[in-house]
């Protein structure tokens, strides 16, 4: 998952109506979409979405496997990248 929303002013600023941020249930539906042994990948933008996007996984009894900050080799970003990966149990 590349950026998801995590805030709703973001959700909102991108003019998504209100009624579909859901990010939670986005988390489930991906992640309950995974094969066994799957991978999850996010990468959010910045510090605070990557730490209310880490909580979310560990409110779903999601535990990260990795979650790192990614620093580009190719452009210089306003906020930086983070990401998390989650294995789905065998």
């Amino acid at each position: 998952m590349l950026f998801p929303f995590v805030f709703i002013k973001d959700h909102l600023k991108w003019g998504l109506p209100f009624r579909r941020f859901n990010p939670i249930k986005l988390l489930r539906d991906v992640w309950d979409s995974l094969k066994p042994g799957g991978a999850l990948i996010i990468v959010n933008q910045g510090e605070a979405e990557h730490r209310a996007q880490k909580d979310m996984l560990l409110s779903e009894n999601i535990l990260p496997a990795a979650a790192f900050q990614h620093p580009s080799q190719l452009y210089r970003y306003k906020l930086m990248r983070y990401a998390l990966v989650a294995i789905r149990a065998i």
